[in-house]
């Protein structure tokens, strides 16, 4: 193949240079395209020098820079330190003796990398509390761009390669092109210390007993039943071709939910990433909140009220959690009621993080072009304006309660005009609003309150009080006036 023509890469994601005796500085590309789609850019274990260039730490959508073991010097851009801070971006730097980390200290010349974390990524998170993951932020394209996926190979079965600068070598740098999505991740993009099983294919293809007892379908792909070798019952979410959902998604969820735990949070036991992604979960027996108030079961075992006052405490102990016992606290941005998943003591548990971001984002990233949730549940605000508050979670929270104080979805037909109506507006206006299928065993007063609750969650402007104040506590009070 002929020389690396750069402009010609449109979809490059990964660069991967390591150990080629590369010398002086990193040239000054930012005003390629190619440069939006990379994830990964792998210049460890050279020769190169200068100072490391400000305009890195403007690619938005990459997510790992290994710079180790060169010959840095100067200080490291502000903005880089930042998003590795924020866990936007996984930096490694060390072995640079003059190079200056002054995020949290003013660089002098005598100061030097060899004190700094190897790499502020993994540090942070334990040191600072930085909770949610490296891959919330831009758009994944590894293994998921449609067409050509191009990225650097570099070849050792000759010496052409080592020794030079970069801007030598870029002539010489082989391209690969395929029409495949590129799996494994090839990036090192999910961090070794995560408290979590990592699983091989095969032993997913056990578990599952070769996927034969499916238990329903998701955003990510379908949802199977599995025994772990140590006992436990398993859900195991593999994700399939035609998701909506794809790696960026994938990668989210499994930092954010190895390093968050509470009661009323799903616990994630493992992972996959070898021939396809797949996310293993504890085993909730009696599924999803929507299947109880919707599925073709519904009036079989109908939620008593009580049943339903517990499970909006779970969900609302969830998120106060994730708002408030977070640091920076995580926005989830899809509360809805199949991703209230119950078990067999009918305990509800928040699911389904996939594209959960923490509110450092709001600061250290690009500005979001579009919102993100499931129609009926989404802020209007949050529609209009696209600023990440708790406020998204909040106003969900209330179309959550009318849903259950109903029993109607979110989006529903009006009988018998067939009207499409919005659950909020229809409460707003609505007098008789309690499922029928209760048939008045419950406690009107218990009902009222967290319908007041309800509509102090869809109406109020902007989150002033923390949610335990305005929330938690009067469906507190419910509970404890509610036989």
């Amino acid at each position: 193949m002929a020389g690396l023509e750069l402009n010609n890469l449109t979809s490059l994601t990964e660069v991967h240079m390591k150990g080629n005796n590369l010398e002086g500085e990193i040239p000054d590309l930012s005003a390629l395209e190619l440069l939006e789609t990379l994830l990964c850019s792998d210049l460890s274990n050279n020769n190169l020098s200068g100072s490391i260039p400000s305009y890195l730490a403007t690619l938005r959508n990459l997510k790992a820079l290994y710079l180790q073991n060169n010959n840095f010097s100067g200080t490291i851009p502000a903005a880089l330190l930042q998003r590795s801070e924020a866990s936007l971006l996984m930096f490694e730097f060390s072995g640079n003796p003059s190079l200056c980390n002054s995020i949290n200290t003013e660089c002098s010349p005598s100061q030097n990398a060899s004190q700094a974390p190897q790499s502020l990524s993994s540090n942070s998170r334990s040191s600072r509390g930085i909770i949610v993951g490296i891959s919330v932020a831009g758009v994944l394209l590894l293994g998921a761009t449609i067409g050509f996926v191009a990225y650097f190979i570099y070849r050792k079965k000759n010496s052409s390669l080592h020794n030079g600068t970069i801007h030598e070598r870029l002539s010489q740098v082989e391209v690969a092109e395929s029409k495949s999505p590129v799996s494994p991740i090839m990036c090192k993009l999910i961090p070794a210390e995560l408290n979590v099983r990592k699983f091989s294919y095969e032993e997913i293809e056990v578990a599952t007993n070769n996927f034969t007892t499916k238990l329903g379908e998701g955003g990510f792909g379908p949802v199977y039943k599995g025994w772990l070798d140590d006992g436990r019952v398993a859900a195991i979410k593999v994700n399939s071709k035609i998701s909506n959902q794809g790696s960026k998604e994938f990668l989210n969820e499994i930092d954010l939910l190895s390093q968050v735990h509470h009661k009323s949070l799903v616990r994630l036991l493992g992972y996959s990433n070898e021939e396809k992604q797949v996310l293993v979960y504890e085993f909730m027996s009696e599924g999803s909140l929507y299947e109880c108030l919707h599925g073709p079961h519904k009036y079989n075992s109908v939620l008593s009220w009580v049943t339903r006052l517990k499970i909006i405490l779970n969900a609302a102990e969830g998120l106060s959690y994730l708002h408030e016992g977070c640091s920076p606290k995580i926005i989830h941005r899809d509360i809805k009621s199949s991703n209230i998943l119950l078990n067999d003591q009918m305990d509800a548990k928040i699911s389904d993080f996939g594209i959960s971001r923490n509110q450092l984002i709001s600061v250290t990233d690009a500005v979001p072009t579009a919102a993100m949730g499931t129609p009926g549940y989404v802020d209007p605000e949050y529609l209009g304006s696209l600023k990440m508050t708790e406020k998204i979670d909040v106003y969900s929270f209330g179309v959550l309660l009318f849903e259950i104080i109903s029993g109607r979805r979110p989006i529903f037909q009006s009988l018998p005009s067939k009207q499409t109506k919005n659950i909020t507006d229809w409460a707003k206006s609505s007098i008789f609003i309690i499922d029928p299928s209760l048939h008045d065993h419950y406690n009107f007063e218990s009902v009222w309150k967290v319908l007041q609750v309800a509509h102090t969650c869809v109406e109020m402007p902007h989150v002033s009080l923390g949610i335990t104040g305005f929330l938690m506590t009067p469906l507190l009070q419910v509970i404890a006036h509610t036989e």
